[in-house]
């Protein structure tokens, strides 16, 4: 399983943005990401879940990463679901992320897995005769494109 944040961990929202769980429980009772750290960590995050969902392996999503809920560790990363105020940005994200899984099923179930590059902060891969997955960490960039 491909596993980004648990109930176990902070929120990977919180890690990407923040880069620091170094925060007692009492600042993280009432700690809210700023604006930029809070853009900072969605980018972050839409690279991490893009390679979560297309490197080998199955991904596994903990309730809310979807949803853009932030938050440290337990218990602050066991919040109730935001409904009726998820990130749309980041909901939107992982719902093309689940259409690329359904229909490159092959490929990402049981195809091959090809290093394209590797420099820097650059990563690409193919996935099958389908896919082709590339991320810039520094851009903070990520593309995926259906070779089908």
């Amino acid at each position: 399983m491909n596993v980004l944040g648990t109930h176990d961990t902070m929120r990977i929202l919180t890690a990407l943005g923040t880069g620091s769980s170094a925060k007692s429980r009492r600042e993280f009772s009432k700690f809210r990401m700023t604006e930029r750290e809070y853009e900072l960590g969605k980018r972050r995050l839409m690279i991490a879940s893009a390679l979560q969902y297309t490197l080998p392996g199955f991904p596994c999503v903990y309730y809310g990463d979807e949803a853009g809920m932030q938050g440290g560790a337990d218990p602050f990363n066991r919040l109730p679901f935001p409904w009726g105020h998820e990130d749309a940005e980041l909901h939107d994200w992982y719902r093309y992320l689940g259409s690329v899984r359904r229909r490159h099923y092959a490929s990402l179930a049981g195809g091959s897995y090809k290093l394209i590059r590797a420099s820097g902060a650059e990563f690409s891969f193919a996935r099958g005769d389908s896919l082709i997955v590339t991320v810039d960490a520094d851009e903070l960039t990520v593309e995926i494109v259906d070779r089908t």
